[in-house]
């Protein structure tokens, strides 16, 4: 199991984010990415949501991260593993649903034709 962090880019300021660059902290497991956030001085509440679990991480955030041992991605490496959290949230939904595993795969087969 491993930390991530990906690239900080750059994001307007607000009232809630006043930094002008984001980047997020994600994990293979969602209380590996909690244990680690604590370390490094998130709170649980800051938890996001989405397409994946993961928190946005301030410039210093980000350098604490990698300091602390987070592997830096970017790139396909990035994509790859983003893609490879979806499948693991989707693997997780479908087990607890009791789907079919031969429902899914002809699912993804009619998806993959359309891309």
């Amino acid at each position: 199991m491993a930390i991530y962090v990906d690239q900080s880019i750059p994001w307007p300021k607000t009232d809630v984010w006043p930094y002008d660059t984001v980047c997020h902290l994600l994990a293979d497991e969602p209380q590996e990415l909690v244990d680690f956030a604590r370390k490094i001085g998130l709170r649980l509440e800051w938890l996001q949501s989405g397409n994946f679990l993961h928190y946005d991480l301030t410039p210093s955030k980000r350098k604490k991260a990698v300091r602390m041992g987070a592997i830096p991605l970017e790139g396909k490496a990035l994509l790859a593993k983003f893609q490879e959290m979806r499948v693991k949230q989707v693997q997780k939904i479908v087990a607890k649903a009791n789907v079919p595993s031969e429902l899914i795969r002809k699912q993804n087969e009619g998806t993959a034709s359309h891309s």
